[in-house]
């Protein structure tokens, strides 16, 4: 149902604290170009192919538990029982409740929305990150999903369009998405800063005809973005591309 991840993606932006940036820029054909958000500079360059290292030390062995798993919220499952044997001091799941450990000695429960339809809202555990000292959470709705940061410390919450990657200093981060096809989720990238405990969102671009799907950060001001680029006008071919982008 395309009104259930309309509404859905609407909660992604409308959820910010009044700190953060709830405006998204669209940008939907990537090239050579600097675009201006509030008081950001964003200029996108094409670079040659470079090699980006997985987001995990074991992404082979999360993406080989997904791809066997034809539902996403079973294969999600499967992943939280995998990463129970490697990160199980951080949560522990108490049937439709999983519980995160914080480390004053306190816990945050996520408990499931089972209910069919626009109010289903499901998580399952997919990472700590220690230098944000956060931990990294999906949450999957009838179609779609989004992601929820966490931190360890105070338990604060913070939604954000998709995967992490923290920056060199841990004080950012970007988080992509890629939907170019199905349309029930962000498809786009979002920079967010880290203020003590909290995360503020700096900016979000929702993209069009390219999908973000890994990150390399050079320093604090640059990164490499790989990109799904498409090239045909129906959206059934795609190649790669690079671009760095940089903000002042």
């Amino acid at each position: 149902d395309p009104n259930i991840s309309a509404s859905k993606k609407e909660m992604v932006t409308s959820e910010a604290a009044p700190t953060d940036r709830e405006v998204i820029d669209t940008m939907l054909y990537i090239s050579d170009t600097t675009i201006r958000t509030d008081n950001l500079s964003l200029s996108f360059q094409k670079v040659d192919s470079l090699g980006i290292l997985k987001l995990y030390p074991d992404s082979e062995a999360r993406q080989e538990i997904l791809n066997s798993n034809d539902n996403s919220f079973a294969a999600a499952k499967a992943l939280e029982q995998y990463l129970s044997k490697k990160q199980g001091e951080h949560f522990r799941r108490s049937g439709e409740a999983l519980i995160l450990n914080l480390s004053n000695g306190k816990s945050v429960t996520l408990k499931d929305n089972i209910q069919e339809g626009n109010e289903e809202e499901r998580y399952t555990y997919e990472n700590y990150f220690p230098q944000l000292d956060a931990y990294l959470i999906r949450a999957q709705w009838y179609e779609g999903n989004k992601y929820l940061l966490v931190n360890r410390s105070s338990g604060s919450k913070k939604y954000v369009i998709g995967q992490i990657y923290p920056s060199l200093s841990g004080t950012q981060l970007i988080s992509i998405n890629e939907d170019l096809e199905a349309g029930y989720s962000s498809n786009g990238i979002q920079l967010l800063s880290k203020h003590g405990e909290n995360f503020m969102i700096k900016f979000t671009i929702a993209t069009g005809s390219w999908a973000p799907i890994a990150v390399k950060w050079l320093d604090e001001n640059n990164l490499i973005l790989k990109v799904s680029k498409s090239i045909d006008d129906n959206r059934t071919e795609y190649k790669p591309e690079y671009y760095k982008l940089s903000f002042r």
